[in-house]
């Protein structure tokens, strides 16, 4: 006469379980990639709306010191914003006799990403603008 049992063994329980776990640890696994994925981008958008404040910023309708001016946001950003005056190959540097200069202008901002590595988003445009003040006509 055989037993036979209607349940499992030990061995299949614990076969399953291990199983079960290790698919709970990848599914987790995912999820905390997923989230770390999503900080992430929260603070690129952060950074790329900064970086679209300062362009803003650079008002090019009154008198413009080029050059470059830097700062930091309470949240951790550094940024910087650039403006260079274009030349004109005719005048041989900025033209003065002209009401308006193009203006190259360059914002970037830098904060401290994941793993000690430091993330950066640049935007530039250009802008015309009144000749800067050393190149006024006196």
């Amino acid at each position: 006469m055989t037993l036979r049992s209607a349940g499992f063994t030990l061995l299949e329980v614990m076969v399953a379980f291990v199983i079960a776990a290790l698919a709970l640890a990848l599914v987790f696994d995912g999820a905390l990639a997923g989230l770390r994925g999503s900080g992430e981008s929260a603070r690129e958008i952060q950074a790329l709306t900064l970086a679209r404040s300062r362009l803003a910023a650079a008002d090019l309708t009154g008198a413009i010191e080029p050059g470059l001016r830097e700062g930091s946001d309470p949240d951790g950003f550094h940024w910087s914003r650039s403006i260079v005056p274009l030349t004109t190959t005719q005048a041989g540097g900025v033209d003065t006799a002209r009401p308006l200069v193009l203006y190259d202008v360059r914002v970037t901002v830098r904060w401290p990403g994941p793993f000690g590595r430091t993330r950066a988003v640049s935007l530039e445009t250009r802008r015309a603008g009144q000749p800067p003040l050393a190149a006024a006509p006196r």
